[in-house]
């Protein structure tokens, strides 16, 4: 017999995978049991609290945009009058807009 010693159970694992019926040699589970054991992992509750991180991915994305569209802003404003580098421009900042919110929100995880 192996003991488990969580505090969570003390229920004891046989190394047989299953019971015949009609064997009655192993121990009954019973509800006193489990809502003692639920009691107990209440107490200690305070022990498994989840800390809050703040995350910066926010943060990142809006810095990511303004300069990347921004950057590409820049030559649309120093060469006002011609219409292909404001299209190839305004194409660019939908493109890395896109991507970049594709990146952010899509593939990475929190951090």
């Amino acid at each position: 017999m192996v003991t488990m010693d969580s505090p969570r159970t003390n229920l004891k694992i046989s190394q047989r995978k299953a019971f015949e019926p009609g064997e009655e040699d192993h121990e009954r589970v019973d509800v006193g049991q489990i809502l003692k054991a639920n009691q107990a992992m209440k107490a200690n509750e305070d022990e498994f609290k989840v800390v809050f991180h703040p995350r910066r991915k926010r943060r990142d994305y809006i810095v990511l945009m303004t300069a990347g569209n921004l950057a590409l802003l820049i030559p649309v404003i120093l060469s006002m009058p011609n219409v292909f580098i404001l299209a190839s421009c305004l194409v660019g900042m939908v493109l890395f807009s896109a991507a970049i919110s594709w990146i952010m929100w899509g593939v990475l995880g929190n951090y």
